[in-house]
């Protein structure tokens, strides 16, 4: 029985407003979304876990600005040939928009793969959710509103970061937030509906982690021009969704980026996004009914 049915039953004989506060209540409980419900699961959760992150929110993008982009950049802005490789940019303007792009691939990635196991797996959550009207469609679309509004507070924290540095503190910076946002949703979806797949302890995750993650991280365009690798190598990256994100956020924040290319960018994100969306709604309906 719902929580709100029990309470109205035990105000039975109360007043007249006790009774329109309890329906009032109750209504609001059947007209609220699946999804909405799904991810107010994932937020309250998560509100035992905030204070742990907050701290990697703010000082890891600050250490990489400052490490990085003030103290590695200042000797690659006195090299003759580092204008051509950042379309005349200091290395910190270049660099920061890709590191905000890929910290929403790792927001994205992370958090779509070992606590989705661990909701199937270990506290069956998803088991106990679906015992519910809900339906596993509504799980999946639930895990994405939670993953946009997650990813979002991590890249916006990101932003404020590098609103403390002269050379990103610009409008560019709060424009690249929702392309880092869209990069976070085009690693969550598609991770999320191969998570639903794996059943193990999670040793395949850190494979991931270790073979997909970190050379995307390394070379997708983060730190460098992928101009600057070899003729394959480029093509393997135009073929990477870090590389989209990237582009898309250094794009946003810097400008000189022709319109179609940034349509290309976003199409190619969008579409990962909504394919991981509808592979999620059938492989966490097999592992759920099955």
């Amino acid at each position: 029985m719902p929580q709100t049915t029990l309470q109205c039953a035990g105000r039975a004989g109360r007043t007249g407003s006790d009774t329109l506060r309890c329906a009032s209540a109750g209504a609001w409980g059947v007209s609220t979304p699946a999804a909405l419900r799904v991810a107010e699961y994932h937020a309250v959760s998560f509100r035992r876990l905030w204070r742990a992150t907050i701290g990697t929110a703010f000082f890891a993008p600050l250490f990489y600005l400052a490490g990085m982009g003030l103290g590695l950049g200042s000797l690659i802005d006195q090299s003759a040939s580092s204008s051509a490789s950042l379309d005349g940019h200091s290395y910190v303007a270049f660099l920061a928009p890709g590191l905000l792009a890929a910290n929403g691939m790792i927001i994205g990635s992370i958090d779509s793969t070992w606590p989705v196991l661990g909701a199937m797996r270990w506290n069956r959550t998803f088991y106990a959710m679906t015992s519910t009207p809900l339906r596993a469609a509504d799980l999946v679309a639930g895990h994405v509103l939670w993953m946009t509004f997650r990813v979002f507070v991590s890249v916006g924290a990101f932003a404020t970061v590098m609103m403390l540095f002269q050379e990103t503190r610009t409008l560019g910076t709060v424009a690249a937030v929702p392309g880092g946002v869209l990069t976070g949703l085009a690693f969550a979806a598609p991770t999320f509906a191969w998570a639903c797949t794996v059943d193990d302890n999670g040793g395949k995750f850190a494979s991931f982690q270790r073979f997909v993650i970190v050379p995307m991280f390394l070379f997708s365009g983060t730190f460098f021009s992928i101009s600057l690798l070899p003729a394959w190598l480029q093509v393997v990256a135009w073929f990477t969704p870090l590389f989209h994100g990237v582009s898309l956020c250094r794009g946003l924040a810097l400008g000189g980026v022709p319109l179609w290319q940034m349509a290309v960018h976003t199409a190619f994100l969008v579409a990962l996004a909504v394919a991981g969306v509808l592979v999620g709604r059938r492989t966490l309906a097999r592992r759920i009914y099955a």
